[in-house]
């Protein structure tokens, strides 16, 4: 019978004994409840529901953008200049 040569950094590994199964949904933030909402109503509820979610949020993140634009170079030669906040 031939041995095997173990990886000496594979034998000093601890076993894990609980290990949690999280939803597809996890890396995003969204909690279990709210996946299993999302993956329990019909597609086209889904599709309303992100429809409804978009037309409220992309022209606020737009506003926001061009705002942001418009002022980055206001601070940019305050900050140049040393000058402090009034």
């Amino acid at each position: 019978m031939v041995e095997k040569e173990l990886d000496p950094k594979v034998e000093n590994v601890p076993k894990v004994e609980n290990v949690e199964v999280y939803h597809k949904y996890a890396k995003l933030g969204i909690s279990e409840e709210d996946a299993a909402f999302y993956e329990g109503s019909p597609e086209a509820k889904r599709k309303a529901m992100l429809r409804k979610i978009n037309i409220r949020l992309v022209p606020c993140l737009a506003l926001l953008s061009s705002w942001l634009t418009s002022i980055e170079p206001i601070l940019r030669t305050r900050r140049s200049k040393g000058c402090s906040r009034t």
